[in-house]
């Protein structure tokens, strides 16, 4: 795990349906959104509502940000 601007990341490794996008020239991006009690892939696995909004406002920015750089 590392920091970036404030921000810690971490490489996840996962090859989701994001890498074949990604492979086939599709900018594509993966968000991470931290499960309840560490629990994920798993039919009990949940989010704060607050963590969800939070993502979805990074990712806006992050659409914004890229949108105005290729304007």
């Amino acid at each position: 795990m590392g920091r970036q601007g404030g921000t810690r990341w971490k490489a996840a490794g996962l090859l989701h349906d994001a890498a074949e996008a990604a492979r086939a020239g599709v900018p594509t991006v993966m968000m991470f959104v931290q499960s309840l009690h560490g629990i994920s892939h798993n039919k009990i696995e949940d989010t704060k509502e607050e963590h969800l909004e939070m993502c979805v406002t990074a990712f806006d920015k992050l659409a914004e940000k890229t949108i105005l750089a290729h304007a």
